[in-house]
């Protein structure tokens, strides 16, 4: 068989670890070891930045290698000898191989491109790796054969490759060319990039596609007649391992887990080992069955004693609130800064579950974020008086972002990942969706802004419409009903309302002034967006419109949903990129990207006023879409704009929390469930 900055404050946090005296894991305490393999009578696995092995049956594991950060796909030569694997040394990635006896560790490759360890040669005198250093495009792969002693590798005859197999009479090659979802954590995807299963022979150069499926097939694991192989084809809709036998072309499931996902499988003299909710399992070919490696793991005692550990750069989300406190997440922990006195205090201070996207309410006596305490993140809010703690939601499975609340305190409303949009009602603890997007990626769904009218009853935001452009839509509180409010023809994006209760400012690509190409001879669309705004009744004038002036504020906000669009002008700042729109009262701020995709200069506009005032000149951080700017109006009275949100990485803030570093290895199963 074949061996297979906060402007203004920098901030600083720093974090005391406390451990328990416990110097050994319970048996199936271990959780995320990845990339197994598997040998006649050991199981080899890379966990904490380090390679390990275990015996088949279980039990203590030992370090075979910590040399490298990063350490993945581990794989025994053929007889059990040697481990061949990958890890980045000195920020480049090699494979390594290294003695199950001992002795030093070997470097093999040399290319500056991501080499990838694949699978050894049934013969031992080979590896197959994997690397972009001959591809046609960085993107992609192509599959390589070195000597297991070292050398110059060589290019296989085939213009892809990403995950692959040898079989042991070495005359074949069963490889995929569409990379990995597993790699890229997608799910479900049946469109034209899932990968499918092929054979290549190395005698006659025949390829011959072994798979047909719309579902991704990867990994192929030979053995004997059989293929055995990663898929998403069944009626679970998750990753299980299924076999394709040759001799009939048929293909049936073998492995039937329908609440998480089989991943990394590999297969051995023993069986096939694979990942399963952080857990190691071993499928034995005869039987059908799997059975869980419990793995015993010794801490060294240093990891034991109380440690001071720096997370400034671990700071991942901030919220401005009125710009005195600022609540600010760090290594899963809510902080809460004090910018008059320069003090923080850690609010949360949990080592079993984490805490993401604080939101502090309007006067400042609540905070929202979203904890993992219960297995899954649900909506908390905390009296910062009592520090008393209210869970407002019940999710299943999934992740959730930034929550928003309304002005009046009893609202917030946010985004999941699944792009639906919740309201939830903190005063009688209903939770109500309201609407869902479509077109957002992960990457942008942190970014996603709702904002509120003045008397909390409109909610406005943008989602994706059916032509990718992107339109405003309204929520109303006492109605319950949605409303769209552009048409989508142009993308408009990120509403804010005016806080007098007259207006709507958004951002828009609605400027079409094209530039001709020197070379590549076509046109160029570049600073397309501008600011603009809509008045929310039609009896309003626009701020653009000659001898315009304010009109009265309305305590109740009213909106005429027919013609909106009709009723927008655009603003007169320059067109370019925008973003950390904001309304104040009688002027709008906004924060403009310079040419290095860095916001370089906050602009503001009085509205009555055809030319904006340059807050801030010059490149500066903006990591994190805080801004606190003081300023003095026309009337020279001084006044403090503090606005936006998103991600912080540097403070002048000290902080501390005590961890309890293993409840933090005590991962439960719903937690980390992907869908």
């Amino acid at each position: 068989m074949s061996k297979h900055s906060i402007p203004g404050c920098l901030v600083t946090l720093a974090l005391v670890i406390t451990l328990t005296p416990f110097p050994v894991l319970g048996a199936n305490e271990l959780r995320f070891a990845s990339f197994p393999d598997v040998s006649t009578d050991s199981v080899v696995f890379a966990y904490r930045d380090s390679i390990w092995l275990v015996p088949v049956a279980g039990g203590a594991a030992r370090l075979l290698s910590d040399v490298g950060t990063r350490p993945r796909h581990p794989k025994f030569s053929p007889d059990g000898s040697k481990v061949a694997y990958t890890a980045s040394v000195n920020d480049n990635t090699d494979v390594y191989v290294v003695s199950l006896d001992g002795g030093p560790i070997k470097r093999l490759t040399h290319h500056p491109a991501r080499d990838n360890m694949v699978d050894w040669y049934p013969d031992g005198k080979s590896i197959l790796f994997k690397s972009t250093m001959q591809s046609p495009h960085a993107n992609y792969n192509r599959l390589f054969q070195l000597d297991a002693d070292g050398g110059l590798p060589h290019a296989l005859p085939l213009p892809y490759g990403e995950t692959a197999a040898i079989p042991a009479d070495q005359g074949k090659i069963y490889f995929t060319y569409l990379r990995d979802f597993q790699a890229e954590v997608w799910k479900r995807y049946y469109g034209g990039r899932a990968p499918d299963i092929w054979s290549y022979d190395m005698k006659t150069g025949d390829t011959v596609r072994l798979t047909h499926h719309e579902a991704p097939d990867s990994v192929p694991m030979p053995n004997n007649s059989s293929v055995y192989f990663l898929s998403e084809r069944g009626p679970e809709m998750r990753s299980n391992i299924w076999r394709l036998d040759q001799e009939n072309n048929k293909v049936s499931q073998v492995t039937h887990i329908d609440q998480s996902d089989v991943r990394n499988p590999s297969i051995g003299p023993a069986g096939i080992v694979y990942e399963l909710d952080g857990g190691l399992f071993l499928l034995d070919l005869a039987s059908g069955q799997s059975a869980q490696i419990p793995v015993a793991l010794e801490i060294a005692r240093e990891e034991l004693v109380p440690r001071l550990e720096a997370v400034a750069e671990r700071v991942e989300n901030v919220a401005a609130g009125n710009g005195t406190v600022i609540a600010i997440e760090a290594r899963g922990d809510i902080f809460l800064y004090d910018t008059e006195h320069d003090i923080a205090r850690n609010v949360t201070a949990t080592s079993q579950s984490a805490e993401r996207y604080p939101a502090l309410s309007p006067d400042g006596s609540k905070l929202a974020y979203f904890s993992d305490r219960s297995g899954e993140y649900q909506l908390v809010i905390r009296d910062l008086g009592s520090l008393k703690e209210k869970q407002l939601t019940r999710f299943g499975s999934g992740f959730r972002y930034r929550p928003f609340w309304s002005p009046d305190g009893r609202y917030l409303a946010f985004m999941d990942h699944q792009q639906v949009i919740w309201l939830v009602d903190s005063k009688d603890d209903e939770v109500r969706q309201i609407d869902q997007g479509v077109w957002r990626y992960h990457w942008d769904m942190p970014n996603f802004r709702i904002n509120w009218s003045a008397d909390s009853q409109w909610m406005t935001y943008s989602r994706g419409s059916e032509n990718r452009n992107n339109a405003i839509y309204l929520y109303n509180t006492e109605s319950n009903q949605g409303h769209q409010l552009t048409s989508g023809f142009y993308s408009d994006f990120d509403p804010v309302f005016d806080p007098s209760g007259n207006y709507l400012a958004l951002l828009s690509y609605r400027n079409f002034s094209p530039s001709y190409g020197d070379i590549d001879t076509t046109f160029v669309y570049s600073d397309s967006m501008v600011v603009s705004i809509i008045a929310l009744t039609a009896g309003i004038e626009l701020p653009t419109t000659p001898n315009w002036y304010a009109p009265e504020d309305r305590e109740t906000v009213e909106i005429d949903l027919q013609d909106a669009e009709a009723r927008l002008a655009i603003l007169p700042l320059p067109a370019g990129k925008y973003g950390a729109l904001t309304f104040q009262p009688g002027a709008v701020t906004v924060a403009k990207t310079g040419p290095d995709g860095g916001f370089n200069q906050i602009l503001r506009l009085e509205l009555d006023s055809s030319e904006p005032e340059s807050l801030s000149d010059g490149s500066f951080e903006q990591a994190f879409w805080f801004l606190r700017v003081q300023f003095k109006t026309k009337n020279l009275v001084e006044t403090t704009i503090s606005t936006g949100f998103g991600d912080c990485n540097s403070t002048r803030l000290e902080g501390q929390c005590t961890v309890l570093t293993r409840r933090e290895w005590q991962y439960s199963q719903p937690r980390f469930r992907i869908l």
